[in-house]
């Protein structure tokens, strides 16, 4: 296909999101399972795409943040019906029948919530969230007889299969973190034999981090069935991690919309925030942080055009910006430029200028961006 002539696109190499997989579980044995995280569109990668590529690799268990991820997921054929797909976040209990209808696994967020699901009369899949410490969803891990309650007043119908927890330090190299979440794994898997005789079959904790950084000291029945999530996709969890064999599955190019020549002491976009100090060419690039390039990248970014960097100038508009072409021979209209990719930015390195993270600014890449698949 033609990418020249289309404005902005992403590419997504499914081969290497196989080859995460892999390096992730290779830190398990080799009866262990994953529950592939798929939240948010795949992290901007494209969830039927990438659920169908792991499907290929043995992976037979999704995770979606919502009930709508979940059904666009089953309706798109991507994997058989046989593949569960459990929804991590909350859906309103009226919308029993349509988690029954597709076969979906709703977890459970709290004991109101569960009473609330078993009064729809309606036989569902589900998985009971247990708050370890993050505090955030589930049944506080302290409260055993609340949980021992929901297993055994509400477990039938509601086809509760397995309890998991959610590490909310395991990125962290400091000492009070790696403790904290030592803790978490301790009291989780204290909690897994308190509730044994109550029909649970399963229970999972490790996320990325978890698998990556803390799977040599958990308790082996908590490395059986794991949820991997970013690291599929090539990030490592913990920021500056250059150990791992991860690889980013995903590159963001544009073309070059117009080319200009402006001289010392003029202005480029909104503010006049960027002067020319110099004659200068510029080259505009049709993309902004309507797309999810972030506008904080203002004055600060670096792109690609053919194998030399380019400066973004001035303010990250909606749907535009502008780089520093001067000197560049290959900057002319509807050169490929990279935005993020091999010997471009990567995630990483914009979210350290954005103060964020690699997660949000893989994830708010627009879905109304082409995505173009290659899997080797």
């Amino acid at each position: 296909m033609e990418r020249a002539t289309r404005r902005t696109w992403l590419e997504i190499d499914l081969g290497r999101i196989k080859k995460n997989y892999t390096e992730v579980m290779s830190r398990l044995g080799a009866e262990a399972q994953a529950i592939a995280v798929v939240k948010a569109d795949a992290y901007g990668h494209g969830a039927s795409r990438v659920a169908a590529a792991l499907y290929e690799r043995g992976v037979v268990r999704f995770a979606t943040a919502s009930i709508d991820e979940a059904v666009a997921l089953r309706e798109s054929g991507a994997v058989p019906d046989k593949c569960e797909i459990l929804i991590l976040g909350y859906t309103p209990p009226a919308l029993a029948g349509e988690l029954a209808a597709y076969g979906l696994t709703q977890t459970l967020i709290s004991e109101d919530y569960a009473r609330e699901l078993y009064e729809r009369g309606v036989m569902l899949r589900t998985q009971l969230a247990i708050d370890s410490g993050m505090h955030r969803l589930g049944i506080p891990i302290e409260d055993t007889e609340s949980v021992k309650g929901v297993l055994q007043r509400f477990g039938a119908r509601l086809g509760i299969a397995a309890v998991f927890t959610h590490l909310c330090c395991a990125d962290s190299e400091e000492e009070a973190d790696c403790d904290y979440t030592k803790w978490q794994l301790c009291r989780f898997a204290s909690l897994n034999k308190a509730i044994a005789a109550y029909g649970v079959r399963e229970a999972h904790c490790l996320n990325s981090a978890g698998i990556l950084y803390h799977s040599g000291v958990t308790d082996a029945s908590l490395k059986t069935l794991v949820r991997p999530g970013i690291a599929l996709y090539g990030y490592p969890p913990r920021i500056g991690d250059t150990s791992s064999a991860l690889r980013p599955a995903l590159s963001w190019k544009t073309v070059i919309a117009a080319v200009k020549k402006i001289r010392r002491g003029e202005a480029v976009g909104y503010g006049r925030s960027f002067i020319a100090p110099r004659d200068m060419k510029i080259a505009i690039l049709p993309v902004g942080y309507a797309d999810g390039y972030p506008r904080a990248l203002s004055g600060r970014g670096t792109v690609l055009i053919g194998s030399r960097p380019a400066s973004v100038l001035g303010t990250v508009c909606m749907n535009q910006m502008t780089v520093d072409a001067t000197g560049l021979d290959e900057s002319a209209v509807g050169c490929e430029v990279t935005l993020i990719g091999e010997g471009a930015a990567s995630a990483e390195s914009i979210a350290d200028i954005c103060s964020t993270i690699s997660y949000e600014i893989v994830s708010r890449i627009s879905e109304s961006i082409p995505r173009f698949y290659k899997d080797d």
